[in-house]
């Protein structure tokens, strides 16, 4: 008894100890364009207690930030730690250590107590490519780790709901709700995962049962309309300009091109491989035993609603979304549940001694066994080479250095001109930025492959200063400019340069 008790002490020294190296970890990988939008968000909302963009000294309404449920935790970090870019990442990393645990106890009441014990490690040890992993993902200011949180949360709680509580029903229809307002993307798969169980609940005369879900389906959607309703009046500033956005769904959500098809399918090689796996054994087990479930069990009826959510949604990946990465994270991140219970099965709850045993034995359980022994054996080990290898070259160094000097060499009434999001959270100048339309002409460009212009010119407002990056080696949007001599190069700190406006 004693030996157990210290064993598990370690074990907990040795995940907070883990937990809190993680959390060291904040400064990579290097700040991206999207977190740029919330942090900005976040920060105005805490300095100028509004809810707003700032653009060249006015406010206008946030278009391309997170949802508010990312929002308001980067700006409560900014509230109680100071505004910076670490700050926020903390606020997210700390949802993300949450979707973790929510992760383990739903896998737990799903497949038993050796699933959820196994999820975590399976899903950090087996995503190989960092994009699609979660110490990677929830190192960054994204909305993937909030809505992860709120989803397996609502699934956990739809256990009891199903099971005839209204108390838990009420709970799971507003964390439904809050889920299907954190990010635009989830509501299709959403309700592809509603809808999955009710032919079967139809089919076996299971009617009180299909009636409770359709009370979650109607009460989650009208508790999205709700919450947003009362954030929009309690909150946002019905005055502000709202600048218009056109086409964005075209370049993002529904993209024909072969370009991206053929990246889709490496990404998935990449990342979602052990998902896949466990996807297809999940869905085979049901098929294969859809006489003999009892469909009136709600553990049943959860697996179902979470597996369509994730075939769904790797459909669209897979078929029309633009091939960005971490567009698979919730493919991956609930697909752990189904590869751990599939490893779980294959090696007799992980023991080596019976992963021996069926291999001996051959047979399809040795095969099983020598399937899952490959994964375990190879992925663990490339998970971590490539977690290693990235973490010292994607670092906030260059935009540290970037953020230092202006504050030290340009004036405070000097207006900024910058595509580089990242930067607005510790300019102090007034700033200027492409309307939020360049983004779907840039996105028209590189990923459609289509011959459209940029219309903006950065010299109408009249800019004392740019300031390019990642962004900018991207878009190509202020080169004509520079090369025209408007610009003249002051400063380089690793992917940025300063410019200073030259005047006739």
């Amino acid at each position: 008894m004693m030996l157990v008790k210290i064993r598990q002490v370690l074990l907990i020294l040795a995940t907070l100890l883990g937990i809190a190296l993680w959390l060291s970890m904040l400064h990579s990988p290097e700040p991206q364009w999207d977190e740029g939008w919330t942090m900005t968000v976040a920060r105005t909302w805490v300095e100028q207690g509004v809810y707003a963009q700032p653009l060249d000294g006015t406010l206008i309404a946030p278009s391309l930030a997170a949802s508010f449920p990312t929002v308001v935790p980067v700006a409560l970090a900014f509230k109680l730690l100071g505004v910076g870019y670490w700050q926020g990442r903390m606020a997210i990393a700390l949802l993300n250590l949450l979707s973790l645990a929510a992760l383990a106890l739903l896998a737990r009441r799903l497949y038993g107590v050796s699933v959820g014990i196994m999820v975590i490690p399976t899903l950090l040890l087996t995503t190989i490519h960092v994009t699609g992993n979660p110490l990677f993902v929830g190192r960054q200011a994204m909305g993937e780790p909030a809505m992860m949180l709120l989803l397996c949360l609502a699934f956990f709680t739809m256990l009891p709901a199903l099971a005839g509580s209204w108390r838990w029903m009420l709970v799971t229809v507003g964390l439904f709700g809050l889920a299907l307002v954190t990010k635009a993307q989830t509501l299709p798969f959403w309700i592809v995962a509603m809808f999955a169980p009710l032919p079967l609940l139809f089919w076996r005369r299971h009617l009180v049962m299909l009636v409770r879900i359709l009370v979650i389906i109607v009460g989650s959607l009208g508790a999205a309309r709700l919450i947003a309703a009362a954030w929009n009046l309690l909150v946002f500033d019905p005055t502000l300009p709202v600048p218009e956005v056109v086409g964005l769904t075209r370049t993002v959500a529904t993209v024909f091109t072969l370009a991206s098809r053929q990246l889709g399918l490496l990404w998935i090689g990449a990342i979602a491989v052990p998902a896949l796996l466990g996807m297809a054994w999940a869905s085979w087990g049901i098929f294969r035993q859809r006489l003999q479930i009892d469909w009136g069990d709600p553990i049943q009826i959860v697996r179902v609603s979470i597996l369509a959510f994730v075939l769904s949604w790797l459909g669209w990946f897979l078929f029309l979304a633009v091939a960005w990465a971490r567009y698979l994270y919730p493919v991956v991140f609930l697909g752990a549940i189904f590869t751990t219970a599939m490893l779980t099965d294959w090696t007799g709850d992980f023991r080596p001694a019976e992963v021996l045993r069926r291999l001996r034995s051959g047979g399809r359980p040795g095969y099983t066994a020598l399937v899952a022994l490959t994964v375990l054996c190879m992925a663990p080990p490339a998970t971590v080479f490539h977690q290693i290898f990235t973490y010292p070259i994607s670092t906030d160094q260059p935009l540290l250095a970037t953020s230092a000097w202006i504050k030290a060499h340009v004036p405070a009434d000097a207006r900024v001109e910058t595509n580089e999001t990242e930067l607005f959270v510790s300019l102090d100048q007034p700033y200027h930025f492409p309307p939020y339309q360049e983004h779907v002409v840039a996105n028209q460009r590189l990923l459609l492959h289509e011959s459209v212009p940029f219309t903006y010119d950065p010299l109408v407002a009249d800019p004392d200063y740019l300031v390019t990056g990642r962004q900018e080696q991207a878009w190509q949007l202020y080169a004509p400019y520079i090369e025209a001599g408007h610009f003249q190069l002051l400063q380089e700190f690793g992917v940025y340069r300063i410019y200073a406006r030259l005047r006739p």
